[in-house]
């Protein structure tokens, strides 16, 4: 039994005669990428000390000798004489790649043959990061680490028999916002230590800039250093940003990473050929944050990948932010969005603001904003950051949450284990719903929706049973928020979430409005009743549909009030506004607008224009949409449902500290209140006495 950190070296070489496990590595985070898949996925080398070769078809590999064969090599697979063969341990059972991945706190690994007999094992114990754990020479029986790992290649170089890492580097001062040019010091605590540096954002190596006297910073750059000293494994790397002349009341968002995994042709994820390949390449980042008042906010160490559908193929991309190790070993715990009360993040969103990134930048922001506070809906929080990369200007990105299952986590207190997230839209190609587990399962989901296509909803069981298993208020609202907002894009942009029975109903996420605010009189709502098949089995109960106009109505009068918006426009154009010139310097849209404009479509539904408007006639633009739209969707809704008008409601409660008044279920601003409601439609008003105080009538 070999366990690593407890290498005891053999007495005398030992011999074997057939393929023997070589290399592996169980924390593969930037040292080799999988050719098929483009990930850094941990692995294992197989050698063949002989001179003939061997088919390792029908051989097995497995982390767990109580299951020999967890996973089987395929036919015909061939390890050369002399020769090497890498199989990757990612959970994706096909080719070279294994069912089962690696433990980076250790496990074992073993090789059986096609009768089952045991070839080799090897038990190893926790592992660090891009260090392999294999044979000191190919075919050795002594084990040890290898700080320059030899995927498919002979095992030789400079091995440590034990796991140890030399101490971290130091920086004086450290990383943050400066007004004028610095001098940094490193310092190593072992005195016997090597400091190596880089400033490009690549991972410091023994061949790395030997560190011997201060570095002179004139401009913004990123510093990373590690320590290396005899008998010991390289330092983990300490990162620096430093910030030099920055001028912003934004925070700032510092990313170092490998150059070649941002820009290299065959690894790097901004690459635009086969942007749809690299889209799901995660690739290793160090993050930080600093405070608009330049306190440092957290650094952490992450996975970075592509976001998004569209933003992919813009020349700002959008990226999705994976914590690693937040300096305790687990997600981030920092108030990310100073308004709300959150601080757990596994995840977060650098975003490009996607389809609205060449327009005002904010039309996304601005839809979900509006319904904090007015719609129990979930949504995104927003933070607009400047962006640094290596030490580079990458211009404004729009900190948001990460609607995914940690979200719910974080958002709701779901269980993990008890949680249903979904995808559904509408797929144009095949006539129908297309729905998409995210997390969980979709079982429930398409029952219910089945069950309400299918069953007469005017019988009160029936609908019963749809509002047992349907979040009926907040779907009402959700239908009324892509309306609203004309969200073109509806049907793409849909997630749908329970916590598991008993009790929990579907309820619903917004997100991605960039196709909103275009123009005032897009009529979605004819296009959600012409497409979605819930929302028209729905209406066929005149309850539902009552209650849908009416609380569209009440949310025109409140929540959609022009005033309101405008002044939510103006407070977060207000915060961009000051970067938005370096930002456009940085990416200019004009002539990727000549060379991409294909449709009105894709700019919101305004007219084609060869000369793209200042960034404020984009603002004035949505100002205009937004007092253009509650009259409009009045018309709507008065088209689709035969209606006669709107009449004025006035509520007024004589003694406001002794009660309020709820119009379909959802408070008032204040009292006096005059909203316009739809004539001959049923309205639901509600007295609500406070305590010590008891409703005598209207």
């Amino acid at each position: 039994m070999i366990l690593a950190g407890q290498i005891t070296p053999a007495a005398e070489p030992e011999t074997r005669s057939g393929p023997l496990l070589n290399e592996i590595m169980a924390a593969n985070v930037s040292t080799l990428v999988d050719p098929d898949f483009g990930a850094f996925a941990d692995w294992i080398e197989i050698y063949n000390p002989t001179e003939e070769a061997v088919d390792l078809g029908n051989f097995s590999l497995t982390d767990d000798i109580r299951n020999p064969v967890k996973w089987l090599i395929p036919p015909a697979t061939i390890l050369p004489a002399r020769g090497y063969l890498l199989f990757w341990a990612d959970g994706r059972d096909t080719g070279q790649h294994s069912s089962f991945r690696l433990s980076r706190d250790g496990e074992e690994v073993a090789l059986y043959d096609s009768e089952g007999m045991l070839v080799d094992m090897v038990r190893f114990g926790d592992q660090v990061a891009d260090v392999s754990f294999g044979r000191t020479v190919d075919g050795a029986p002594e084990w040890a680490f290898f700080q320059q790992p030899t995927p498919g290649h002979m095992n030789e170089g400079v091995t440590v028999t034990n796991i140890t890492q030399a101490p971290a580097p130091q920086f004086s001062p450290s990383g943050g916002r400066y007004q004028t040019p610095l001098e940094v010091a490193i310092s190593a605590p072992s005195p016997a230590a090597e400091i190596h540096y880089t400033l490009d954002g690549s991972i410091p190596t023994a061949d790395s800039a030997l560190y011997q006297e201060p570095i002179p910073l004139t401009e913004t750059a990123v510093v990373r250093a590690r320590a290396f000293a005899g008998g010991l494994l390289a330092s983990p790397i300490s990162t620096q940003t430093y910030l030099i002349g920055e001028q912003t009341q934004l925070p700032i968002v510092s990313l170092a990473a490998d150059p070649a995994h941002l820009w290299d042709p065959e690894i790097g994820i901004y690459v635009d050929e086969n942007i749809e390949t690299r889209r799901g390449w995660e690739r290793p980042a160090t993050v930080e944050l600093y405070e608009p008042d330049g306190s440092s906010g957290f650094l952490a160490e992450s996975s970075i990948r592509l976001y998004g559908r569209s933003a992919i193929h813009l020349p700002q991309k959008s990226l999705a932010v994976f914590i690693e190790d937040a300096g305790n070993g687990g997600p981030l715990d920092y108030p990310l969005f100073p308004d709300r009360d959150l601080r757990h993040y596994s995840a977060f969103i650098l975003r490009s603001a996607s389809d609205d990134w060449a327009s005002a930048m904010l039309r996304d922001a601005i839809g979900q904003e509006a319904l904090v506070g007015h719609m129990e809906l979930g949504t995104q929080a927003f933070r607009p950051a400047l962006l640094f990369e290596n030490g580079s200007y990458f211009g404004i990105h729009n900190i948001r949450e990460k609607q995914n299952e940690a979200y719910l986590d974080t958002n709701y207190d779901a269980d993990l284990e008890d949680l249903d997230l979904l995808f559904v839209g509408y797929d144009h190609d095949a006539g129908g719903t297309d729905v998409n587990v995210l997390h969980g399962d979709a079982g429930d989901y398409k029952e219910m929706a089945a069950f309400a296509q299918s069953h007469d909803l005017n019988a009160p069981e029936n609908y019963a049973a749809v509002q047992a298993r349907l979040n009926i208020d907040h779907f009402i609202d959700y239908i009324v928020a892509e309306s609203y907002m004309g969200n073109i894009s509806w049907h793409r942009n849909r997630k749908v979430w329970r916590a598991q029975p008993p009790n929990h109903r579907w309820d619903f996420l917004v997100y991605d409005l960039d196709r909103g605010f275009g123009h005032p009189y897009t009529n979605t709502l004819q296009d959600i009743m012409g497409l979605d098949l819930l929302f028209g089995a729905l209406l066929t109960n005149e309850t539902f549909k009552n209650q849908f106009i009416q609380r569209f109505a009440h949310h025109l009068n409140v929540n959609f009030e022009p005033q309101r918006i405008l002044s939510l426009v103006d407070g977060l154009a207000d915060i961009i506004s000051p970067d938005i010139g370096r930002h456009r310097a940085h990416w200019p849209v004009e002539a990727w607008w000549e060379e991409n404009y294909v449709d009105e479509a894709l700019h919101n539904g305004r007219p084609a224009n060869p000369e793209l408007p200042a960034w404020q006639d984009e603002v004035a633009y949505i100002q205009q949409y937004v007092h253009d739209r509650p009259p409009a969707l009045r018309q709507h809704l008065v088209e689709a449902f035969s209606l006669s008008g709107t009449q004025y409601l006035t509520v007024d409660v004589n003694e406001p500290e002794g009660g309020h008044v709820l119009v379909e279920g959802l408070p008032l601003p204040g009292s006096p209140f005059t909203g316009a409601y739809f004539r001959d439609i049923p309205l639901h008003l509600t007295a609500v006495a406070e305590p010590g105080y008891r409703f005598l009538g209207w």
